[in-house]
């Protein structure tokens, strides 16, 4: 929202070149990032399908180490993550995930409720891959 103005809508255009710092972006610029958002998102929901198919027996393992013993690790060819399930004592949980790449490099991480009950292998391994797929961009 622009100081105390009508919030903008759908996008904006910010930057120093911009008189205010910001102002609503046009048909043209909304169309665009649009398109770019579209083209992101199939680039990753393909990248996802790809991990899947490759690491899934993988991912399926370590999700019910992780569920047994609380610490799992996951290797692949661009590196590994690790694996951390944090119970509270109402039944809900943290999945913390942080990958690392073979060259040490830190490959984003995330962390996930759990709600009692959807502690599943199958979601513990969705998780997993998803930051598989942060190992390989």
């Amino acid at each position: 929202m622009r100081g105390g103005g009508k919030p903008f809508r759908g996008g904006a255009v910010f930057g120093p070149a911009v008189p205010g710092g910001a102002r609503q972006a046009t048909d043209g610029e909304m169309a665009l990032i649009r398109e770019r958002a579209a083209a992101t998102r199939r680039r990753h929901e393909e990248a996802v399908t790809r991990a899947r198919q490759r690491w899934w027996g993988e991912a399926m393992t370590c999700a019910r180490h992780l569920l047994e013993k609380g610490t799992g690790r996951m290797l692949t060819d661009d590196g590994e993550v690790a694996g951390r399930l944090v119970r509270f004592w109402r039944g809900d949980a943290v999945l913390e995930l942080r990958g690392t790449r073979t060259d040490g490099r830190p490959a984003g991480s995330s962390m996930a409720r759990l709600s009692r009950g959807h502690e599943t292998p199958d979601a513990v391994a969705t998780y997993l891959i998803n930051q598989v797929v942060l190992l390989s961009g």
